[in-house]
């Protein structure tokens, strides 16, 4: 205290007492689990959209150091729902986005440390910060965000190969973070199926996967969820039957040992009957090798033989390979980074849901993160490069809405424009050297 506000309190007040208030922060909550992750700050978004796919959090809160960080990241996620709270908002802005954020209308809020003192939302389970705070408190702060309400979380540091000797000391205060990598598509599904089977035990655990369908569904998990959880359940008892040779759901040695998720249903107008034959046709089957067939509203679950397991998990058909042997000058590639790697230009379709139903498309998330064009993925061509599509674009699946306003780099506008016209210009061309 100064010395003249001492003095004038000694002077006015009778015994006067001398509270000190410490701007010292305490260590995280011990439900808190803390994590660290090595990365450049161009790995970091794709690092959290990852992490965000993977661990499917309640509610996350984003922290950056800038406000022009969080407004790109922001936009970057925006279309996964995420929100940007900073110093340069109005109060009137900052107060509706905080109440959406508390309702549960938005998961995802990006934020400054504007957000790291006295936000208190119990169902916050992740932290992901963009790089180092300013200060080891602030750290405890932002962590100290999740882990509420005797509640468990989880928090994410991001920090270049440099920060090291700044980790030791966050540690000597917060206590030990555990090292992680960027996860894997493979990570993802996972640690996806890895939660989703947890819930769906808690939900019925002693009964088998179809029979559990109906008591999830009515405790509210979505259809996707459900048909996931249950199929990888029974991927899991097949594996412990075969191991404690206890007899498989059909005795037969074709009995079914894998489980296809198919992304339509009652509500698509079909039935057992055509799925069965679909499944029959696609795979080459033998007959009565097909199992049992669970249907929902939007989603179907069947059961398959052991042979079939490719297919399930990599499809078309399993090939991780072009079965075409020439294509002539066209590639086929199974990996976004290996398509764009020295690319002159980037075109991409309309993802056109309708159609994709016997593809097994249920997720756009992890369609998004696994084939999505962005700025962070244009960053493979190693060199600028034009994006093309034909329109309609579904921003925030093939493209993200952030690369889609960037006039700068892509041509949609005009190849839209121009597209009617090109195709009457060739279709008169080919007329004119039609054969009689």
């Amino acid at each position: 205290m100064p010395k003249h506000v001492q003095k004038l309190a000694n002077k006015i007040l009778d015994e006067p007492e001398h509270i000190r208030a410490s701007g010292k922060a305490e260590r995280p909550p011990s439900l808190v689990k803390q994590f660290v992750m090595i990365c450049t700050q161009r790995q970091r978004v794709e690092a959290i959209e990852k992490l965000l796919l993977a661990w499917q959090p309640n509610a996350a809160i984003i922290f950056c150091k800038t406000r022009n960080r969080v407004e790109t990241v922001a936009d970057i996620l925006r279309p996964k729902g995420a929100e940007a709270l900073h110093g340069g908002m109005s109060q009137a802005e900052r107060t509706r986005v905080m109440n959406r954020f508390r309702e549960g209308r938005t998961n995802v809020l990006v934020a400054t440390d504007v957000a790291s003192r006295g936000i208190d939302v119990d169902r916050v389970d992740l932290i992901l910060q963009d790089d180092l705070p300013t200060d080891d408190d602030t750290y405890i702060h932002r962590v100290g965000r999740t882990g509420r309400a005797g509640r468990t979380g989880r928090s994410v540091l991001m920090v270049g190969n440099r920060a090291v000797r700044h980790i030791k000391r966050i540690e000597k205060k917060a206590g030990s973070l555990e090292q992680i990598d960027v996860p894997t598509q493979q990570d993802i599904d996972d640690m996806q199926r890895a939660q989703l089977v947890q819930q769906f035990n808690e939900i019925e655990p002693q009964q088998t996967a179809f029979d559990a369908f109906n008591a999830a569904r009515e405790s509210g998990m979505s259809a996707e969820k459900i048909a996931i959880a249950a199929l990888s359940k029974l991927l899991d008892s097949s594996s412990e039957q075969e191991a404690t040779s206890t007899p498989q759901v059909n005795k037969s040695d074709n009995g079914p040992k894998a489980a296809l998720v198919l992304g339509l249903g009652a509500m698509d107008g079909i039935d057992r009957g055509a799925i069965t034959g679909m499944v029959y046709r696609v795979g080459n089957l033998p007959d009565g090798s097909v199992g049992r067939i669970e249907m929902l509203d939007k989603i179907t679950a069947v059961e398959l033989p052991e042979e079939f397991i490719d297919f399930v998990q990599n499809p078309p058909l399993g090939q991780n390979f072009d079965p075409i042997n020439k294509r002539g000058s066209v590639f086929i590639k199974r990996s976004l980074k290996d398509a764009l790697k020295n690319s002159d230009a980037v075109m991409t379709l309309r993802l056109q849901k309708e159609r994709m139903k016997q593809n097994m498309l249920t997720d756009l998330d992890s369609y998004y993160a696994q084939y999505g064009i962005t700025h962070e993925s244009l960053k493979w061509c190693e060199k600028k490069v034009p994006v093309l599509h034909p329109g309609p674009v579904n921003r925030g699946v093939e493209i993200s809405n952030r690369l889609v306003e960037d006039n700068s780099i892509n041509l949609i506008s005009k190849q839209v424009e121009n597209g009617i016209p090109t195709r009457m210009a060739l279709l008169y061309l080919l007329g004119l050297n039609k054969k009689d």
